[in-house]
């Protein structure tokens, strides 16, 4: 009969616990919730004095061109109405406290976005019975205080996994979106690279389609294939420039008509022969310059250069713009003064100055045929030939320190070359240096650039055999010009007048 009574003393000791554990069970919510503008969670908390903690992250959605999304505000109020903890602008966030009353409490969350955004939400209602709720047994009492301190704490750590698992699916919706914008970066980039390199081909190409290579013409000039080709290469307005930064060999050969020489520059006894008869002279100095570039400029002459014998000190610049011919050989020290001047950019060189220069003294500049060439500082020589008005254009710096000889053949055309044996070959003993400090134009004919007031008078030149070879020309300080008339006149004959 004891041991009877004893057994059943245990099944309700038993019974009791198994009724205790029951009734101490806590509410776990875990949920997800897509928060739009305002969504609240209710939940009942039983006990004053019951702990309510749990958690919340926010997973972005895949917002491909924007940037992280700003937070969401919390707010925990209380069934008396009362704000029992708030979190303001933040994206995850952990939360806990003492409920101060039994009750419904409100978890809201208020999206200050239009963008909705998910957020993963657990919650958990804990509750730890006091001496009170249990049974009074005294040997009970610790024991269950006991478990349910452990429940707790094992809650504790499954709420910590859960917080950390929504916030590695955040994390893990971050890497993907930031993978998929640099894969399209990326790709724009290679994209953006090939159609620049796409159009810097077309726009080098679209240059060189542009430039105009003067080649050998060595047809008789009075040949009208040859006469049609020239004239359709000097009437087409051409802006090309090429620099050789080596001495070249050059021949000018200039119709009568176009170039008159002075008078006294020619010998009855010179022996010269008809330079342009046959081609003569110009087949001579491509015989003596293999792969020498001759340019028929039709009735009005021939230019021809040769890229032999090299003088690194002295470079020689070939341009054709405008239908201007110019060689410039030799070098100006105030260039960057004469870009100014003329409103050149920085990569002009020295052709290009002189070209400007002539097209502006041509256009009724206001600067004087002698200021124009004595503004230039430096050695140099140049010829320009302008194709629209038949005009030549050539000076000597005040020291001739670049070599240049002209003469006149038997039909008194004026030749120009700065070898002397070529010139000799046509002019015969009607040749001499170009006069240093000089300037010849076809309008003007030979002045002095540094006295223009003072006539040039011409003084015999005997040659080493003590022959007379042609003259020079040096300034007479005793003869004054007379003053010039104020230029006046159209367009079209303001070029008669340099």
């Amino acid at each position: 009969m004891e041991s009877r009574q004893a057994s059943n003393s245990k099944i309700h000791v038993f019974l009791l616990a198994g009724l205790i554990l029951l009734s101490s069970i806590d509410r776990i919510s875990s949920l997800s919730v897509t928060v739009n503008d305002d969504e609240c969670v209710q939940e009942y908390v039983l006990y004053e004095g019951d702990t309510v903690s749990g958690n919340f992250v926010v997973v972005d959605h895949d917002i491909f061109w924007g940037s992280d999304h700003p937070g969401l505000d919390f707010t925990v109020t209380s069934p008396a109405g009362n704000i029992v903890q708030t979190l303001k602008g933040t994206s995850g966030d952990k939360f806990e406290f003492k409920a101060p009353r039994s009750g419904m409490y409100k978890f809201c969350f208020h999206n200050p976005y239009s963008t909705p955004e998910t957020v993963s939400f657990y919650i958990h209602v804990g509750h730890i019975p006091n001496e009170h709720d249990l049974a009074k047994d005294e040997h009970l009492d610790p024991v269950n205080v006991k478990i349910a301190e452990l429940r707790e704490a094992l809650e504790s750590v499954v709420a910590e996994q859960k917080y950390l698992k929504a916030r590695d699916t955040r994390h893990r919706h971050t890497n993907e979106s930031t993978r998929k914008r640099v894969i399209f970066y990326t790709v724009g980039e290679y994209i953006f690279l090939a159609a620049a390199s796409g159009l810097q081909v077309l726009y080098i190409r679209k240059l060189f389609s542009k430039s105009v290579a003067y080649n050998r013409i060595s047809c008789p000039f009075n040949d009208r294939k040859s006469h049609f080709l020239s004239t359709f290469l000097i009437s087409r307005s051409v802006s090309l420039i090429v620099i050789e930064k080596k001495e070249q060999k050059m021949l000018a050969i200039f119709d009568k008509n176009v170039a008159k020489s002075p008078e006294a520059l020619q010998n009855p006894e010179g022996g010269s022969v008809c330079a342009l008869k046959d081609g003569f002279l110009p087949n001579h100095f491509a015989s003596i310059y293999p792969g020498a570039v001759t340019i028929n400029l039709g009735s009005s002459g021939l230019i021809a250069c040769s890229l032999d014998k090299q003088n690194p000190l002295l470079p020689r610049l070939f341009a054709v713009t405008d239908d201007m011919f110019c060689i410039f050989q030799g070098h100006i020290e105030n260039i960057q003064f004469l870009k100014q001047q003329y409103g050149l950019t920085k990569t002009s060189t020295e052709v290009t100055i002189v070209i400007e220069a002539y097209r502006t003294l041509r256009d009724r500049g206001p600067y004087s045929a002698d200021q124009v060439v004595r503004d230039f500082h430096g050695k140099f020589a140049f010829m320009l030939f302008d194709c629209s008005t038949k005009n030549v254009f050539l000076a000597v710096d005040a020291e001739g320190s670049v070599p240049l000889f002209w003469g006149t053949d038997a039909e008194g055309h004026l030749v120009l070359s700065d070898d002397v044996e070529t010139v000799k070959k046509g002019c015969g003993k009607s040749f001499a240096p170009f006069p240093k400090g000089c300037f010849f134009t076809s309008s003007g004919g030979l002045r002095s650039y540094e006295y223009p007031l003072n006539e040039l008078k011409p003084v015999p030149r005997v040659d080493s055999s003590g022959e007379m070879c042609g003259v020079t020309f040096k300034v007479d300080s005793e003869a004054k010009k007379e003053g010039a008339m104020p230029r006046v006149g159209s367009v079209q004959n303001w070029s008669q007048q340099i």
